[in-house]
């Protein structure tokens, strides 16, 4: 959230992507432009979403919560 607007911006959309396609996507933005990033899995996928589903709808990574 910024002073300009209290919304955190949210990808809501994403929620409907299986684990296959957001693996693609994450691969090819963390190997495209110059970036070596190491492919993402499903698995991997999968495995990230099983956390935060467990997180408060708040979270953000960092602030001790």
């Amino acid at each position: 959230k910024t002073p300009a607007d209290k919304m955190r911006p949210s990808m809501p959309e994403l929620s409907k992507l299986d684990d296959a396609a957001v693996a693609d996507i994450l691969t090819f933005v963390r190997t495209s432009w110059g970036n070596t990033g190491s492919p993402v899995t499903a698995k991997d996928v999968a495995a990230m979403r099983g956390v935060i589903a467990h997180k408060p709808i708040d979270y953000v990574p960092g602030n001790g919560k």
